[in-house]
């Protein structure tokens, strides 16, 4: 559940915190942490340009 929650929301931080919260796992705090890293890093790797708010900035001409 923190992988997908930081790879949708790209907030692994908030995702370990709310996935320990609900399940009141604390003992889990490591393997969540290492999944949620996981996640954030494949998202930001592998879908360079492909999210909506690079196409609204090529759209309407905004470049860095």
């Amino acid at each position: 559940m923190a992988g997908v929650m930081a790879g949708a929301i790209q907030a692994p931080l908030m995702a370990i915190f709310i996935t320990m919260e609900m399940s009141g796992g604390y003992e889990f705090a490591l393997p969540l942490t290492i999944t949620s890293v996981i996640s954030y890093i494949i998202l930001r790797c592998g879908m360079k340009g492909l999210g909506l708010t690079h196409r609204l900035i090529e759209h309407h001409g905004f470049h860095n």
